[in-house]
Order: C-alpha cells, then sequence, then structure tokens
C-alpha cells in the first residue's frame, strides 16, 4: 500500500477540479510519494489505516462531491 500527493498549477488546478472525477481533465505538475507500507498487514490494522486516511481529510469531500449532488 502507498500513497501519493500530487500538485497543479494554480491554473491547471482549477481545470482539474472542474473535471469529471476520477478520469478529468490534466495532469499534474509532480508528485511526492508520502507514505508506503511493505509486508503483511493485518485487516484490522489495515482497517484503522483507511479510516485515518478519511478522518479530517478536506479532499476526500471534495473527491466525493463529483459522484453525487448533496442534498
Amino acid at each position: 500500500m502507498d500513497g501519493a500527493v500530487r500538485y497543479y498549477r494554480p491554473d491547471a488546478y482549477e481545470a482539474r477540479r472542474a473535471a469529471d472525477w476520477p478520469h478529468g481533465e490534466g495532469q499534474p505538475d509532480g508528485r511526492r510519494k508520502v507514505f508506503r507500507i511493505n509486508g503483511s498487514i493485518d485487516t484490522a490494522a489495515w482497517s484503522n489505516l483507511t479510516a485515518l486516511w478519511f478522518r479530517g481529510n478536506e479532499l476526500v469531500c471534495e473527491a466525493l462531491a463529483t459522484l453525487a449532488p448533496l442534498e
């Protein structure tokens, strides 16, 4: 399991943000790996890591908002 942060110029980010997710327009200007986990991991640890990534992460809301309108 690994995760990375992609970064965009402001004009490129606006185009990316306005596009359908996850197959939208625009390529990132760069990418930086921020974590990587090698080896066996049990279900409880996987669940905790996944939940912690979602908790307080405003980018999740931004990404999911394009899938269905908020009511």
